[in-house]
């Protein structure tokens, strides 16, 4: 069996143990709280299977976690907005140490609930090939140099915390896409991309659809 507890757009936060009475995120909060839609927090979720009478004891954990306390998604549209991105990279790299920190009171808060489960952290595999010219994305050559770095940056952060918490860590991720050419801007790739970008060619569907950068 498995018990699928992952949430796109989870934070740290979403995962710890939430104190006292149980309520959803306000849209600042930082503190524990269950994400829109969720009963609980995610630690909080393995707590009531763990107190099932029948018993809670998975052989396994795989987590990803991380990239949104990192503000990927953010740094993704301050790249395709106008102008250059790369003029805001210290906001984003400082921010790591914080993200350093979260993750390794996120992993303390997993072993505490689980104390004998392996858990295995997968990292972010490299979206872009690191090559000089590529006219499928609008990224500058200077733009897709700082997302290699700050992902790169990113995914070590990650394995430092993973090693600390004795968390296993599946290194072979990063490499994921560069491995069955599905990066953006890989020349061998034959247009079946492993991840979603803004590309001159629209997808399919009514014009209202194609011209949505929500729908990119």
């Amino acid at each position: 069996h498995l018990s699928f507890l992952a949430c796109s757009g989870a934070r740290t936060n979403n995962v710890l143990p939430q104190p006292g009475k149980k309520s959803a995120c306000t849209a600042v909060q930082i503190t524990p709280c269950a994400q829109n839609g969720e009963l609980a927090t995610q630690v909080d979720q393995i707590k009531a299977l763990v107190a099932r009478p029948q018993g809670y004891k998975p052989s396994l954990v795989i987590l990803t976690i991380g990239g949104n306390d990192a503000g990927f998604a953010d740094l993704g549209e301050a790249c395709v907005a106008p102008g250059d991105c790369t003029s805001q990279q210290n906001i984003f790299l400082g921010n790591l140490r914080r993200v350093h920190s979260a993750l390794t009171q996120t992993y303390a808060s997993i072993r505490a609930v689980l104390p004998h489960t392996p858990v295995v952290v997968v990292p972010y595999p490299q979206p872009l090939a690191a090559v000089t010219n590529c006219g499928s994305i609008a990224l500058t050559a200077k733009e897709r140099k700082f997302i290699l770095t700050f992902l790169g940056s990113l995914d070590d952060v990650i394995e430092q915390a993973a090693a600390q918490a004795h968390f296993y860590y599946l290194g072979s991720m990063v490499s994921a896409l560069a491995a069955s050419h599905l990066q953006l801007c890989d020349h061998l790739n034959q247009g079946g991309y492993g991840i979603n970008f803004v590309s001159p060619e629209s997808v399919t569907g009514l014009p209202s659809q194609r011209f949505n950068p929500g729908n990119w």
